[in-house]
């Protein structure tokens, strides 16, 4: 019975994460895209410019506390509060180093209205930090419901001012604004419903405690990010902003089913697994079923984007973002890979082992940037793209030896696992690529043969899951019905 509870409480997590992932882009997206429409790909890469390195100091903002207090067993009153002064202490320190150094980050790339940026960008570092213990009660207490209704209002709001400040002429000022405006939104909110409040206490246990474990998820952070941001640095710096506006649009393309879907379904782990951590085999369970998933979902979006980006492009985002088309074609199937790895984190923290994910950032990490430097001299911006990519998916299998250990996972397994949707997405992609390049000619307006393309793409998909993977969808639709059923009740 406890187990067949938990299994319902963890299927409810996960529908409300994905939910609240999935709305938050939609609306994201939607957003993004008439605020493309509006600016030009400059003033994207020029804020991106700044989050660079603000984003840098976002990895200490909570010093790893709050993955801390999620995975702790026992939480005290003690060490909530001795979290809270913290991480106001860590917000005011960060907002003061970025508000002294600013002119030197505009000395770095060269452009003095990335100085004032910084300032006003790193008031989100005070404003943050106020709700952080807030944030994890809610995930620990797993209330995604709450928190996906937050983060949906959250963007919309804010999207919608940026894009009445974007029509008022004031260019990257509204991107930045946006951001300003979410994270008040979004801390005012917490604190005015959630019941808990600080008291003034501040306890050496507590700091001890909570730090023993997030100062390696803090580790793991700043390495993760410098992994996957030293391309926007090295673009920035070398390439300029024309060239990393282009990028992180796309880029946040590519994060789409990572923030849709899998983080949906890590978020929703993270704490359920925490709860179980000493039942391997379950875990085991859950990690199969939830990539599996993820993978049936994940891989045709990602293939069937690349597939169709001559026509996504013009059509979204206008001529103005057309050297969008070769980098997304590369990047989608990348990102349809990535959507896989993210559980391994889940799985190190869950289990009390965030030093695997260490261990993991400390050889991957020079590997990628060399990559970075290597791919830009070869090709700029396309050849960073390839060797990204390509070096990337030659170190999953680096990162799934640890997962291996912990949960006793062969490589094998884990293939097949992931073989069917691999292998019907990659019919697809084939498919669509010989209608594209010898009968969707024919059809001149680019919304007409994106619109037969994607029919194609869709019906190919759903007959080989038909035909092929139907026990995985029946048992997928009983367990939706049965939580429906479960909820009516």
């Amino acid at each position: 019975m406890i187990k067949k509870n938990r299994n319902l409480q963890l299927k409810k997590g996960i529908a409300w994460s994905s939910i609240g992932q999935i709305g938050t882009q939609i609306v994201s997206f939607g957003f993004g895209i008439i605020l493309a429409r509006i600016l030009l790909p400059t003033e994207f890469g020029i804020l991106a410019m700044v989050t660079v390195f603000t984003g840098f100091a976002e990895v200490f903002k909570d010093l790893g506390f709050g993955a801390a207090i999620i995975q702790k067993k026992e939480i005290s009153e003690d060490d909530l509060s001795t979290s809270f002064w913290l991480n106001i202490s860590v917000g005011i320190v960060l907002f003061s180093i970025f508000y002294i150094s600013s002119g030197y980050i505009a000395n770095f790339y060269e452009n003095d209205i990335i100085g004032d940026i910084t300032r006003v960008v790193a008031i989100n570092f005070i404003i943050s930090s106020i709700a952080v213990v807030h944030q994890s009660l809610v995930l620990k207490n797993l209330n995604f419901k709450f928190r996906a209704k937050l983060n949906i209002s959250a963007i919309l709001i804010s999207s919608i001012v940026g894009i009445i400040i974007a029509l008022y002429g004031y260019g990257v000022w509204s991107l930045v604004y946006m951001t300003l405006i979410k994270n008040l939104f979004l801390t005012f909110s917490y604190w005015i419903l959630i019941k808990w409040k600080p008291k003034f206490v501040f306890c050496k246990k507590s700091l001890n405690s909570l730090f023993k474990f997030g100062s390696i998820v803090t580790a793991n952070s700043f390495l993760g990010y410098l992994n996957r941001n030293a391309d926007n640095l090295i673009i920035g710096k070398i390439l300029g902003d024309n060239s990393l506006g282009i990028y992180t649009r796309v880029y946040s393309i590519m994060l789409l089913p990572i923030r849709n879907i899998s983080n949906g379904f890590k978020t929703a782990l993270f704490p359920s697994l925490s709860k179980i951590q000493d039942n391997k085999a379950e875990i085991k369970r859950l990690y199969l079923k939830s990539t599996k998933l993820v993978a049936y979902v994940t891989f045709p979006l990602m293939f069937g984007l690349s597939s169709v980006s001559k026509q996504f492009v013009p059509i979204l985002y206008g001529n103005n973002w057309l050297e969008m088309i070769p980098i997304l074609q590369v990047l989608s199937i990348f990102g349809a890979f990535q959507s896989l790895m993210t559980f391994n984190g889940t799985i190190f923290y869950s289990l009390g082992k965030p030093k695997y994910e260490l261990i993991i950032f400390l050889v991957t990490t020079p590997i990628i940037i060399l990559s970075f430097y290597i791919g830009i001299r070869i090709n700029g911006l396309l050849g960073l793209v390839y060797c990204y990519t390509l070096t990337s998916i030659l170190l999953m299998g680096y990162k799934l030896h640890y997962v291996k250990k912990l949960i006793e996972i062969k490589y094998l397994e884990f293939i097949s696992n992931i073989f069917y949707p691999l292998l019907f997405s990659s019919i697809m992609y084939v498919s669509i690529y010989l209608l594209q390049k010898y009968v969707i000619n024919f059809f001149s307006p680019f919304w007409i043969q994106i619109v037969v393309l994607s029919i194609v793409g869709c019906l190919l998909y759903s007959s080989f899951i038909y035909l092929f993977a139907k026990p995985f969808l029946f048992e997928t639709i009983r367990s939706i019905r049965i939580k429906k059923a479960h909820n009516v009740n």
